[in-house]
């Protein structure tokens, strides 16, 4: 802290003496009030317990008064007289004019001069610039810096953000600039003029705006002469840095180009501060005739004029400008006789009201062209309401939705009735599955009935099972006793006889003096097991020295085997879910081969599922379109597949784990199908890697049910341009087909994606056609 107030005795802070730099290095010259209210607009707030408005004014400008003495220090500021009631006047040495300039961001031959001497006279010229400055800028207090300020002193500030704004901030503002008539920006030639402000806004609307201020002292033919100075420099022209002739303001301050015909030279504004005796009405009526050839515009008949190379010249008065602001109908533009805001007195409202009306013109017939296409629309859909299906059920007219759908697949299948309505569908639907889950509980059953008949799974007759378990019950007896049980009543004694006669080949009853006695199962039956078994080894064997002996008479491959399944289609396939130890993989393109067949569940890969083998299955896209074949996807979903779609697929492709895949694919007669058998190899390897790959590139299969809300039908632009999409054309391609941008390319596609929930271009191909948009 002792270093510091070595460097600044005064102990400013940075902010305070970077604000003290940027307003001077504006206006040149300025009391530290101006300074004050400009860079600390909430300090005119505080204090006010004080009892002398002198010491008002002292406690508030103390921070910058500190930061002015520091600055003095280091030879960045001096004082340069007083004004006519005793303040004194600040400005910027030639040292505080650089420091300035990089506070600014300005070219150091952009900030002028330093203002040296100019508080010799009182400064009154200076001073009214800077109170211009201030009535435009309306500077805006922080209400959070006074919360802890007395109630009345809030309100004024509250007030003064309240009021309209002002114009830019203080770095939209300069002062003092040379604009030569000859010569250069910092030697302007003799008879150049200087602009008392220059304010480029263009956020505010205000793209460059000359400003002048009169202290009443000046004529009318001084001021005219001035704007003759002005002409002259709008007027003069020089080579720009590319080498192209512009006029020379443009070279130094962008703004618009305007319109052909109608491009104005920058608008000026005279500010008149009444100081002197001179009469600024009477004034600015001289000036409106002496300058008349300047401002004065070309009448059209459209009541307003053409403003094409001409000064649009406003007027206004420093007190006005300071009770109203900017915003405040207090500026007469020359030519004109009422009162406007400053934004519509350097406009050309008259021009932009002829252009609106010319645009309302040439809407009549537009709405008239419009009105008859809406009753050709009308027409057209009254035609197709006419055409619409009716529901065969319930005799309700279809919905669009409904009727395109069933359009598109008007072919009756599982759990698909294209002849009803959305609702009668439903209620079938669930009819369907009702007898759906009955055909399952009866297979079920079945399924545990068979289970109670172990006999019968080793191969034994019904017969025998029925005549074992009776001994088991009832104990030994006779061939006879034994016929007339319940369970074996009505059967032949011939067949009796062979049942007992199986039951003690394989040890599980015994005769003892025409007694028949039930033996333990475990063991005779483990026996029959190990009989199948090596029965099972040996076929194993013989089938791997046939396919040995067939591969050396052959001149089939040793790893591919092409398999006709035309009359056998189930065989092959049920190797891939019943041998399967951990996965199955698979791409599925709907059913190959001749005739018309319909897809159905795979009972064998339910079955694999309920035995815990992985499924991960990418269909075709077409399944999108075909209700039958989704609804059996979504179904398999639920048993648990993973599923994923992708379009154009080539084959149906069955992976069993690693160790062998199945291609099922079209016989030559194209009146079935082959499957080929693939072992381990680096075609199963490739085959594989296949799989792989369409399963990263793939989107996962939308739920069931799930509904792309796209609010409307496609229009005819969306269609075009998704059928470019799909025919693969690039965004060049297609916007040179359309006759836009690629960037309107890109818009509209992007468009397209919102609406349909797609995050990439392949699932709004994918969305598109579950849609029908495609």
């Amino acid at each position: 802290m002792a270093g510091k107030r070595k460097t600044n005795p005064a102990g400013s802070s940075n902010p305070l003496r970077g604000d003290v730099l940027r307003v001077l290095g504006v206006l040149k010259v300025a009391t530290v009030d101006q300074i004050q209210r400009i860079a600390l607009p909430h300090l005119t707030y505080r204090h006010t317990d004080k009892k002398t408005p002198s010491e008002r004014k002292t406690a508030r400008t103390a921070s910058h008064l500190g930061a002015l003495a520091d600055l003095r220090k280091h030879g960045l500021t001096e004082n340069g007289g007083r004004t006519k009631d005793g303040d004194v006047l600040r400005n910027l040495t030639a040292k505080g004019l650089e420091a300035a300039s990089y506070e600014l961001v300005r070219p150091v031959g952009e900030m002028g001069g330093t203002a040296c001497g100019a508080g010799s006279s009182g400064a009154s010229h200076p001073m009214a610039v800077n109170e211009t400055v201030i009535a435009m800028l309306r500077p805006k207090p922080d209400l959070a810096l006074l919360a802890d300020e007395p109630a009345d002193a809030r309100a004024a500030a509250q007030a003064a953000v309240d009021a309209p704004d002002g114009i830019g901030t203080i770095a939209s503002y300069a002062t003092g600039v040379p604009l030569p008539t000859a010569g250069t920006w910092t030697t302007p030639g003799r008879g150049s003029a200087q602009a008392d402000i220059v304010l480029t806004a263009p956020e505010a609307g205000v793209p460059l705006l000359f400003i002048e201020v009169d202290n009443c002292h000046e004529t009318a033919q001084e001021i005219a002469a001035k704007i003759d100075k002005y002409m002259r420099f709008f007027q003069r022209k020089v080579k720009d840095t590319d080498g192209t002739e512009r006029p020379m303001w443009r070279t130094r301050w962008p703004a618009s180009e305007g319109r052909y015909g109608d491009v104005p030279h920058p608008p000026v504004l005279l500010v008149f501060n009444k100081v002197g005796a001179r009469n600024p009405d009477n004034t600015v009526r001289q000036l409106a005739e002496l300058a008349r050839r300047h401002w004065e515009g070309q009448p059209k008949r459209g009541g307003y004029h053409l403003d094409d190379r001409k000064i649009p010249i406003v007027a206004t008065g420093l007190r006005m400008l300071r009770e109203h602001g900017p915003a405040g109908p207090v500026f007469l533009r020359l030519g004109r006789d009422r009162m406007e805001p400053l934004l519509e007195a350097i406009g050309n409202r008259r021009r932009e009201d002829a252009d609106v009306r010319v645009q309302e013109a040439e809407r009549d017939p537009q709405e008239a062209y419009r009105a008859e296409l809406k009753f050709l629309a009308e027409q057209k859909a009254a035609d197709r309401d006419a055409r619409r299906p009716v529901c065969a059920t319930c005799g309700a007219k279809f919905t669009d939705e409904r009727w395109e759908t069933t359009a598109a697949s008007p072919k009756p299948g599982r759990r698909w009735y294209p002849t009803l309505c959305g609702e009668c569908e439903d209620r079938a639907i669930e009819a369907g599955r009702q007898a759906d889950q009955a055909e399952r509980e009866r297979h079920q059953q079945e399924e545990v009935q068979a289970e109670m008949r172990p006999l019968q799974a080793l191969g034994l007759s019904a017969t025998a099972e029925a005549a074992y378990l009776a001994l088991v019950e009832q104990g030994p007896q006779t061939l006879s006793e034994l016929g007339d049980r319940p369970t074996l009543a009505g059967a032949p004694a011939d067949g009796l006889q062979y049942a007992v006669t199986e039951l003690g080949d394989i040890g599980l009853v015994s005769r003892t003096d025409d007694r028949l006695t039930a033996q333990p199962p475990r063991a005779a039956l483990e026996a029959v097991a190990e009989r199948r078994a090596r029965e099972a080894r040996i076929a194993h064997d013989s089938a791997a020295l046939l396919s040995r002996f067939w591969l050396d008479h052959t001149s089939g491959s040793s790893y591919v085997e092409v398999v006709d399944t035309s009359h056998n289609s189930d065989a092959i396939q049920r190797r891939v879910h019943d041998e399967a130890v951990a996965e199955v993989r698979a791409l599925w393109i709907g059913p190959v081969g001749g005739g018309d067949r319909e897809p159905e569940i795979d009972t064998d890969a339910l079955k694999a599922m309920a035995r815990g083998i992985a499924y991960r299955v990418v269909y075709s896209a077409t399944i999108l379109q075909d209700p039958k074949a989704l609804e059996l996807a979504h179904e398999c979903v639920d048993r648990g597949e993973q599923a994923r779609v992708f379009p154009d697929l080539a084959m149906n492709l069955a992976l069993c784990d690693n160790r062998f895949a199945v291609v099922s694919v079209t016989a030559p007669d194209r009146a079935g199908h082959h499957s080929v058998v693939v072992q381990p190899s680096g075609l199963l390897d490739a085959l594989i890697g296949i799989f792989e790959s369409h399963w990263r590139m793939a989107v996962p299969l939308p739920p069931a049910g799930e509904a792309v809300e796209s609010g409307a039908s496609p229009t005819s632009e969306a269609r075009q341009l998704l059928s470019y999409l799909s025919a693969g054309l690039t965004d060049e391609s297609i916007a040179r087909e359309l006759g836009v941008s690629e960037r309107t390319v890109a818009r509209r596609i992007a468009r397209l994606q919102e609406v349909l929930g797609a995050r990439t271009r392949f699932q709004l191909g994918v969305q598109a056609s579950r849609c029908g948009w495609l």
